[in-house]
């Protein structure tokens, strides 16, 4: 195996870390639009995508299909939607 910089921001990175089952992509928390979201990239870390929207969370399981993210949401811990 060879280890790879997934991103190279000064940001908060790469926080929870969790690879889909089929070894594609890696979820993480990030702040780099300014509050912890969480966002997926392909495992080369390329193609990084904002997964959530409102105050994040952190990402606790992938569906074996890679379709589904069980994730925790602080929104509801303080009652926001």
């Amino acid at each position: 195996r060879r280890l790879t910089q997934l991103t190279n921001t000064p940001d908060f990175e790469e926080k929870s870390p969790l690879v889909s089952p089929d070894g594609n992509y890696v979820f993480f928390v990030s702040d780099r639009t300014g509050e912890g979201r969480i966002w997926r990239t392909r495992i080369d870390g390329t193609e990084p995508v904002q997964i959530t929207s409102d105050l994040g969370g952190f990402p606790r399981s992938i569906s074996a299909d890679g379709k589904w993210l069980d994730f925790s949401s602080l929104a509801d811990r303080y009652g926001r939607r």
